[in-house]
């Protein structure tokens, strides 16, 4: 139960300030990572269970790195998060990728760009279904005109939906 608290206060932390900066701090997400680690060990679990449930989602979530559609804070938090819950990463990734799409067409109708960003998207799929390659994601980030969602506070949506619907296997 105090691992939950712990996760959920660094949680609001990191996503107040990746709202604020569009940055999540490698000594924050440090700090949450040694939390998580000591509560495991406080709790028995094998630091070797530790580090895969930190692994296994930044290996799942890399590809989108690679492309530069998610950040490397963002994915590192990911991991971070996945050594407080465990197993239950995988439904927490779920929740994220529910609540950053919510939050994306929000921005997208907030700042007048709903139909301009679906068209950029829709090129973007069918440029590398044609050309049979893998590309970089470009949607005028330099440009000042990108809609980007501030992934933590995704995380720590899909979070609380998690707790809301698993809070008895949460507290185990």
């Amino acid at each position: 139960m105090l691992k939950i608290f712990i996760l959920v206060g660094c949680l609001v932390i990191t996503a107040l300030w990746d709202f604020c900066t569009h940055k999540i701090p490698n000594r924050l997400l440090g700090v949450m990572g040694v939390m998580g680690l000591a509560c495991n060990c406080y709790m028995l679990i094998s630091p070797i269970a530790t580090m895969l449930y930190f692994l296994l989602p930044v290996l799942c979530l890399l590809p989108l790195w690679l492309i530069k559609t998610m950040g490397a804070g963002d994915l590192k938090l990911m991991g971070v998060t996945g050594i407080f819950i465990g197993k239950h990463i995988w439904r927490v990734i779920f929740f994220s990728f529910f609540w950053a799409a919510i939050l994306g067409i929000f921005l997208l109708i907030y700042k007048r760009q709903l139909l301009s960003g679906m068209k950029r998207g829709i090129c973007y799929i069918l440029s590398m279904l044609m050309s049979k390659k893998v590309m970089v994601y470009s949607c005028g980030i330099h440009s000042g005109k990108a809609v980007t969602v501030p992934y933590a506070v995704c995380i720590l949506l899909g979070t609380f939906t998690w707790l809301a619907f698993n809070y008895g296997e949460a507290a185990l």
